[in-house]
């Protein structure tokens, strides 16, 4: 029987790889591995880390927003083709991956300028959706989002902004069931390791949602 696979995109926008939402990230990832393995041994997972600090990441600049128009409206030259290329190489990844996970703290009310420059590549008309249709290319698939802050309860409206803004943009392009792990107090020594140990236990969880929801 041939083996069918489960597709996870880790979207690192985690400031190290110690940082608490990559350890929780990682971890909700090792779970659904975990799961899997032990319930379906016809699935495989296959998993990719998308770097969100890399240097040579796609940037959605000024000529290469006027490139992709310009290819939209049939318009587009060999060098618009070469300038949107590197972003048609996200848009794939992220259409194969059947989960995403994405890591990332809290800055000033939203997410860090690396995860908005991402959602700004890959969310494009004939690229992740259809510009005549306004429908995503996926749908039913899940997204993640595991965010923390140093602070406690007085930052729950910070969260639930920068959610939402994950959830919209994601939701567009088909990842439209949702999680979000939330991770606090994390400027006390005393709380760090209780909050994160809880957060993995709703990694796990999660982990069993997203599976249940795929078969």
């Amino acid at each position: 029987m041939l083996k069918r696979s489960l597709s996870v995109l880790h979207l690192n926008g985690s400031l190290s790889q110690d940082s608490v939402t990559s350890v929780v990230a990682k971890g909700l990832i090792t779970c659904l591995a975990q799961q899997i393995a032990l319930n379906d041994s016809n699935v495989n997972v296959a998993i990719t880390e998308r770097d969100l600090w890399h240097p040579e990441l796609p940037r959605f600049c000024r000529d290469t927003m006027n490139s992709s128009y310009r290819l939209l409206l049939g318009q587009g030259t060999q060098k618009d083709d070469e300038m949107v290329a590197p972003i048609r190489v996200l848009t794939d990844e992220l259409l194969s991956a059947d989960c995403i996970v994405i890591s990332s703290p809290v800055w000033n009310h939203s997410v860090p300028f690396v995860l908005k420059q991402y959602m700004d590549c890959v969310v494009q008309p004939n690229l992740t959706y259809c510009n005549t249709t306004q429908k995503p290319f996926v749908q039913g698939r899940s997204v993640v989002l595991v965010t923390s802050a140093g602070g406690a309860g007085n930052n729950l409206p910070e969260h639930e902004t920068t959610f939402g803004l994950v959830k919209a943009v994601f939701s567009r392009v088909g990842f439209d069931k949702s999680h979000v792990i939330t991770i606090e107090g994390l400027k006390s020594p005393e709380l760090r390791e209780e909050r994160v140990n809880l957060a993995l236990t709703e990694a796990q969880d999660i982990a069993t949602s997203i599976l249940e929801t795929s078969r």
